[in-house]
């Protein structure tokens, strides 16, 4: 079958199927033709780059920005079943810059005992100290970096690769549980450490871009992270802890002060929290739920902050002489580890008095520093 052309002539139109054939041998010719080429350059060439790794990534460990999820926590508390997570676009969860010009800027670092997911959003204690401090007739932003699973090494590279960046006056770190599980578990931090790219970091990139613009793949993606993680449906049912090993401490030390001197590099406040645990277990717990470790990393928390001049703010001394029946099952703690709504305003308070008492009224009452004069003056 023929076609007339633009200026009159005719044109043979070529059949669907010979255009399919005529694809075929373009893909097949353009394939075999970097093959040979590839072919004869091993032969030909010594490639210079054959034996090299590709280049090697830190993972930070940080909350994605700008996400909003919903966490089911019925168990917790019928009345208000749901609590929400959201995330600014420098990744910190809200509410965080409450304040255009604040007169202090607070980070926190830690686990999920920082990040709270089944804690109201408002009631966080990271943004509990906030408002607090503001009653106090001070300005604080506070940003929250906490992420569940992380350790002391994590916060360290997030501190050093982000919240530098943001220029925090202090910077809280409560770290004690996560790390206690990955030196009982491995016995060293290795993981977390920078490694080449490989097909999983591609892959996992993949997933997290097409659940952005794919609500299927957002709803598998959604469908896996709730398989794997939250689940508020077991709460409150108590166990036995496991029973204690010997851990290599001197690895968690040597970031304690790490942590500190990096802070103090950048001119940062920094502040260690001791992280309370009670005597229980729950399916939610990890295996490596182990309150005598616990008490004894918290030592070394009080230990490094005498030795290094660090503020310790204390709660698990806190909790001992000030709380009542704070080690009771669902009072402050909704499954021995994690705080609950409750639990997150009783320790807000202490924290908002330890920073105001101890860094912020201090430097609040500096004067302001003296210029350098300008020798080409005068």
């Amino acid at each position: 079958m023929a076609a007339k052309n633009k200026t009159g002539g005719v044109r043979a139109e070529i059949p669907p199927a010979r255009r399919g054939v005529g694809l075929v041998l373009l893909a097949v010719s353009i394939i075999g033709s970097l093959a040979l080429s590839e072919l004869i350059l091993r032969v030909a060439w010594v490639n210079p780059f054959r034996n090299e790794d590709t280049d090697y990534l830190i993972r930070l460990e940080t909350s994605h920005a700008f996400r909003d999820l919903s966490f089911d926590r019925t168990a917790l508390d019928p009345d208000n079943p749901r609590a929400r997570l959201r995330t600014d676009g420098r990744s910190y969860i809200l509410p965080s810059r409450r304040f255009d010009d604040p007169d202090f800027t607070v980070a926190f670092l830690g686990g999920s005992t920082t990040e709270q997911v089944a804690v109201m959003e408002g009631l966080r204690f990271p943004a509990l100290v906030s408002t607090l401090l503001e009653e106090r007739g001070l300005r604080v932003n506070t940003l929250n970096a906490g992420k569940s699973g992380i350790t002391s090494h994590d916060s360290i590279n997030l501190l050093l690769n982000h919240v530098v960046f943001d220029e925090p006056d202090v910077v809280v770190m409560m770290h004690a549980y996560n790390d206690i599980g990955r030196l009982s578990e491995k016995g060293e931090y290795q993981a977390r450490r920078a490694g080449p790219m490989d097909f999983r970091t591609v892959l996992r990139w993949v997933q997290q871009r097409a659940s952005i613009h794919s609500s299927l793949f957002g709803a598998l993606r959604w469908w896996w992270q709730s398989k794997h993680g939250f689940e508020p449906e077991k709460f409150g049912r108590a166990g036995q802890p496991t029973e204690s090993k010997a851990l290599p401490s001197e690895q968690y030390v040597a970031r304690l002060k790490a942590f500190a001197g990096i802070c103090r590099a950048f001119g940062i406040v920094p502040v260690l929290m001791t992280q309370p645990v009670i005597n229980m277990r729950t399916p939610l717990t990890p295996e490596w739920h182990d309150p005598r470790n616990q008490e004894s990393f918290n030592h070394l928390i009080r230990q490094v902050g005498e030795e290094d001049q660090i503020l310790v703010i204390d709660l698990v001394k806190f909790l001992f002489e000030e709380v009542d029946d704070w080690n009771v099952p669902m009072v402050v703690f909704y499954d021995g580890v994690h705080f609950n709504d409750h639990g997150s305003k009783v320790i807000a308070p202490h924290i908002a008095e330890r920073l105001y008492e101890e860094v912020l009224r201090p430097r609040a009452s500096e004067p302001p520093p003296k210029s350098i004069p300008d020798p080409s003056e005068g």
